[in-house]
């Protein structure tokens, strides 16, 4: 009735697609609340409500890809759209939004009720600020990142100014691949660089990993030709990430 794939297979054919412009469907089935939360770029929101009124804009040929947040909804939708419609070119994205999510792949979010936490990638690090910044310094050593500047802001501003506050560090993250081809494409990102990574102490005593988000670095430039390394570097920062 309809095929299956899992992320790891979706995304070089969405990558591919992105690349070139090609034609890509990919139908989010999800409420319009989880679809604002995070979605694959450059999926369409369709609801149960509006899959009537928005089926005939489905191709005849050419894939079109299901997602829903595990994989079970979306499913679901390809069942009737083959069953009561006759469509048999419906592949459904198995382990769904949160299989993409864990992946590291990219993701984008509603304009709508977005904070300054949208520009960062984090996660709480079970451990002191010393051993996060030696894990986040390994797992980024491990997807082709090294540490370029180290900032102890806590020391340095104790020093200059006699202020006391809790462990922040800020470490310069450059992957050297991927920054030349970043400068050749625009030779201001420079002001950006390198990748800033921050490890501090929250006000619940937490150890956090923060990232910068490669596609908040971008989005004040009027450069599409960046996005490319956006879909590259992101994946990378955020699974060093998410390992540790």
């Amino acid at each position: 009735m309809f095929k299956s794939m899992n992320v790891n297979e979706l995304y070089p054919i969405w990558l591919l697609a992105c690349e070139k412009s090609e034609p890509f469907i990919l139908v989010d089935v999800r409420t319009p609340e989880e679809y604002q939360q995070g979605h694959v770029p450059g999926a369409k929101l369709v609801t149960p409500d509006t899959m009537m009124e928005q089926i005939n804009t489905f191709p005849d040929q050419g894939e079109v890809f299901l997602i829903c947040r595990s994989g079970m909804r979306s499913a679901q939708a390809a069942i009737y759209l083959a069953k009561e419609h006759g469509c048999s070119n419906l592949t459904n994205i198995d382990g769904g939004t949160m299989a993409w999510m864990e992946a590291g792949y990219p993701i984008e979010k509603s304009s709508e009720g977005n904070d300054a936490s949208d520009y960062g990638m984090r996660t709480i690090f079970d451990g002191d600020i010393a051993a996060a910044e030696t894990a986040i310094t390994e797992a980024l050593k491990a997807v082709g990142f090294g540490i370029l500047t180290r900032i102890d802001v806590a020391e340095t501003l104790k020093k200059k100014i006699d202020v006391e506050r809790t462990p922040y560090v800020i470490l310069g993250a450059c992957n050297p691949k991927l920054a030349n081809h970043a400068l050749n494409l625009e030779p201001e990102l420079g002001l950006m660089l390198p990748c800033n990574v921050i490890v501090y102490q929250n006000e619940d005593g937490q150890t956090v990993v923060s990232i910068i988000d490669p596609a908040a670095m971008v989005g004040m430039i009027n450069n599409s030709e960046l996005e490319c390394l956006v879909k590259e570097a992101r994946p990378l920062l955020n699974q060093a990430l998410q390992s540790i």
